[in-house]
C-alpha cells in the first residue's frame, strides 16, 4: 500500500503524470527583431536546448524568447513537457502594441512537435499556434558591418570596445 501511495506521488514530479512539472531544464532566453511570419527565429542554444528537450522523451524545459517590432513587442514564457501520453506545453504572452500594454495570457498546449526544423505548440486555445525556428546568432554582425565599411572605405577600424555582455539577438 504504501510503494503504491509512493509511486503515485513519484509519477506526477517526474512529469510522466497528467499535472505540469515542478522543475524545468533553462534553455536561456532569446530575443530577434519580428517581421517573419512563418516562425519566431530563436537563439541556436535556446532553440537547440528546447529541440533537445522534445527529443528526449520531452523532458521538461523552459525559455522565454522576446520579438520586437518598430512599435511593438511580445515575450512568449514557453515551456515544453510530457502531458499524460503526449508532448505538450505551455506559452505565456506578455505584449505590447501601440503605447499600449495587453494583459498577459497564459494558453495551455495540447501538443507540441518538431517537424521541418521548427518547434511548434498547437491547440493553444483561443490563440494560434506557437512556432520557433531556429535563428542565427547576429551578437558579432554590427562588429562585422563595422570592419566592411572600414574595408570599403580602405581604412584601418580601431578596434571596437568590448561590451560588458553583449546582447543575445538572433536573426
Amino acid at each position: 500500500m504504501l510503494l503504491t501511495f509512493l509511486a503515485a506521488l513519484a509519477l506526477p514530479a517526474m512529469g510522466c503524470g497528467s499535472g505540469t512539472p515542478s522543475s524545468f531544464a533553462d534553455c536561456r532566453d532569446s530575443a530577434t527583431r519580428g517581421g517573419n511570419e512563418d516562425a519566431t527565429r530563436v537563439l541556436p542554444r535556446t532553440y537547440d536546448c528546447l529541440v533537445r528537450a522534445y527529443r528526449q522523451d520531452c523532458r521538461p524545459a523552459k525559455a522565454t524568447i522576446s520579438e520586437s517590432g518598430i512599435d511593438t513587442w511580445a515575450e512568449f514564457a514557453v515551456r515544453v513537457y510530457r502531458r499524460g501520453s503526449r508532448c505538450a506545453g505551455d506559452v505565456t504572452l506578455r505584449s505590447h502594441v501601440m503605447s499600449s500594454d495587453r494583459r498577459p495570457e497564459s494558453f495551455a498546449c495540447r501538443q507540441a512537435y518538431v517537424f521541418r526544423g521548427k518547434l511548434s505548440l498547437f491547440g493553444c486555445g483561443k490563440a494560434v499556434d506557437f512556432t520557433f525556428s531556429r535563428g542565427q546568432d547576429c551578437t558579432h554582425l554590427l562588429e562585422k558591418i563595422r570592419q566592411q565599411a572600414c574595408r570599403r572605405a580602405g581604412v584601418k577600424c580601431p578596434p571596437s570596445p568590448k561590451p560588458v555582455r553583449p546582447f543575445p539577438l538572433a536573426c
